[in-house]
């Protein structure tokens, strides 16, 4: 609920139903079944917000999207064995805008479908011209599917539309999703997985073990592979229970034979006791920050990562 209590400065009904319905947003964002009261720095708010929407669609117009890569490194031989493709806004071809700020734009305001079509596109490209680089060896590239994005209509027919249009192994590309998508999108969300697995893609889900979703869940998802949440590897040496959380996740994905990336690794510490654990992958600042697709080649034409001669050391 938004309210907008009386103000002599709004001198007509739909002042008062605007400034209501943005405290209506601001409790949504907040939390299901809670109240916001307007105040002018929401208004403010809004504003900035409104100026940010119209600024990211001339971005989208104006091809300024771009995507980086982080790559995803074997602990036990320190190969480049994938990557993830991660948005980035360069506005007017020189700041990046953080994707914190324009991401739940895009999600509010629905243009997150484009984009990650956007994404998808580009992503299916450059995964074109690296097979000519990998050949036979392991390699996936891997992007993120929005909730909105596949809950649009006819999702599943217009990926294979985009897939059939370059000329890649489907099994190299991976699609991420949250755990979220489960609650969002319902019981049709197994079958809904199983058609896009169909299709020859990977799939994987992002932030395991931060969502709410029953292991059911997981039992039936058609998954390949299970992403652990940087919140658990940034405390993995000074936090038994999230050392023991990201052990029970390894456990499980080896029973339900999905394979484990350990993200937002930073140390070697954490990278020793990720392998000590029995995780074989890995993704963090530790071995590369998300890069352009020249710097992302010129890591994947090296035999290790440098970061990996000490771990193993």
């Amino acid at each position: 609920m938004g309210i907008a209590m009386s103000d002599p400065r709004r001198t007509r009904p739909e002042d008062y139903l605007r400034d209501a319905d943005t405290a209506m947003c601001r409790a949504k964002q907040r939390d299901l079944a809670s109240f916001e009261v307007f105040d002018q720095r929401m208004h403010k708010h809004a504003i900035a917000q409104l100026k940010l929407e119209n600024k990211l669609r001339r971005a989208i117009e104006a091809d300024e999207l771009i995507l980086y890569y982080q790559p995803y490194v074997s602990l036990t031989d320190g190969r480049m064995v994938g990557c993830e493709g991660l948005i980035r806004w360069r506005h007017l071809g020189i700041r990046l805008v953080s994707p914190g700020d324009f991401i739940p734009i895009a999600e509010d305001r629905g243009l997150i479908i484009p984009i990650g079509w956007w994404v998808i596109e580009q992503a299916c490209a450059q995964l074109q011209e690296w097979e000519r680089l990998v050949g036979d060896r392991p390699f996936t590239l891997s992007v993120n599917l929005s909730t909105k994005q596949l809950g649009e209509a006819r999702f599943v027919e217009k990926l294979e539309r985009r897939l059939a249009s370059c000329d890649i192994d489907r099994g190299r590309l991976c699609l991420e999703i949250t755990e979220s998508v489960m609650t969002d999108l319902g019981e049709g969300v197994i079958t809904l997985l199983q058609e896009i697995k169909q299709l020859g893609v990977l799939m994987a889900v992002d932030d395991f073990g931060t969502g709410y979703s029953s292991l059911s869940y997981l039992r039936n998802f058609p998954v390949d592979l299970l992403k652990i949440d940087h919140a658990f590897v940034s405390s993995l040496e000074e936090n038994k229970k999230d050392r023991a959380i990201v052990q029970a996740i390894i456990t499980l994905a080896e029973s339900l034979e999905l394979t484990v990336v350990a993200e937002g690794v930073e140390t070697l510490q954490q990278a020793n006791r990720l392998l000590d654990l029995g995780c074989e992958m890995a993704q963090g600042f530790l071995f590369s920050m998300p890069v352009e697709a020249g710097k992302a080649e010129e890591l994947l034409r090296r035999e290790t990562l440098t970061a990996v001669d000490y771990v193993a050391a």
